[in-house]
C-alpha cells in the first residue's frame, strides 16, 4: 500500500477513516451501523431514537465543528472491537 502495492487511492480512504472528510458521503455509514445495531454488532450505542415514530439519530452529527461534515473523524473505525 505505501510503496505502490494495491489500489492507489487505499492510503487516502484509511485515513479519511481516521480524519475525516467533509464532502464524505455518509447515507451509507447509517445504513450500515443501523443494521449492525439490529444484528447486535458493537457499536450499539451510535444511533439511538429521536422519537416515536422509529427515526434514528446519528450520535456523531453532536460532535462540535465535525457534526456537519459527511464522513466525521473515527466515524468508521473500530479499533479491538468484539466481532459478532
Amino acid at each position: 500500500m505505501l510503496f505502490g502495492i494495491g489500489p492507489p487511492a487505499t492510503l487516502p480512504s484509511v485515513l479519511a477513516g481516521y480524519v475525516g472528510s467533509p464532502g464524505g458521503k455518509r447515507a451509507w455509514i447509517e445504513t450500515a451501523l443501523e443494521q449492525g445495531q439490529r444484528k447486535g454488532r458493537w457499536p450499539s450505542n451510535v444511533l439511538v431514537p429521536r422519537d416515536l415514530d422509529g427515526q434514528l439519530e446519528n450520535q456523531f452529527d453532536a460532535l462540535p465543528l465535525v457534526g456537519g461534515w459527511g464522513l466525521r473523524p473515527l466515524e468508521l473505525v473500530r479499533p479491538g472491537c468484539p466481532q459478532s
